[in-house]
């Protein structure tokens, strides 16, 4: 069959046409759907982590469409992680993602400088975090220890995993019948200082 020059003109403008379309109707899509700017914190800086078909290492500002997100952040000798968020239409967002060492793997003498800097400042950061969680949940802490001459009071963290003692260490000096004393002071000076100390358990020592 002999197509004419005409009907080949005629389907090339057909075809240009719905090409033209498509690119139109994606994009008023694309408008319409929109985006927003999402900021990426990291921790450590030399995490990595893919959106889409691109792959992103440390801190970023990245223009997103709106919709919902399932990222994973990793790093080697780290604990990967999981994101989920949603990005709505102009609405801006920062998403803060810190990565837990894998102890069970590290073998610390084998490490590079660079390595060990990460694995240790993520450690620190665990750590302090705990600690901030502790003093939160318990005021009495952020005030010790806390020294007198008859008297000292001090953070006992017998078990990391579970809240800390208050540990009161009884100076007598071989006086014994100072120890009730002594006792009171340090227990109405916990008292002014946060009456709900008796939230954390007690102990006693002397010297």
């Amino acid at each position: 069959m002999n197509i004419s020059k005409n009907e080949i003109t005629l389907y090339l403008f057909i075809a240009g046409s719905f090409a033209l379309l498509l690119i139109l109707l994606f994009g008023v899509n694309y408008a319409l759907r929109g985006g927003a700017n999402v900021k990426f914190v990291v921790s450590p800086k030399r995490v990595s982590y893919s959106i889409g078909d691109k792959k992103y290492t440390g801190d970023q500002t990245i223009y997103l469409s709106s919709g919902h997100y399932n990222i994973v952040f990793s790093q080697d000798l780290f604990i990967s992680k999981t994101t989920s968020f949603d990005v709505a239409n102009n609405k801006t967002q920062t998403v803060e993602v810190a990565l837990d060492a894998d102890t069970t793997t590290i073998t610390y003498d084998k490490l590079s400088t660079e390595d060990l800097y990460d694995v240790e400042y993520a450690m620190e950061t665990k750590s302090q975090e705990k600690l901030d969680k502790l003093v939160k949940d318990y005021p009495i802490l952020a005030n010790l220890p806390y020294y007198k001459s008859n008297y000292r009071i001090d953070i006992n963290y017998a078990n990391q995993d579970s809240k800390p003692n208050i540990l009161i260490t009884l100076v007598l000096a071989g006086d014994s019948s100072k120890r009730d004393t002594y006792a009171k002071e340090a227990e109405e000076w916990l008292l002014a200082t946060d009456k709900d100390y008796n939230k954390l358990q007690i102990e006693y020592t002397v010297e």
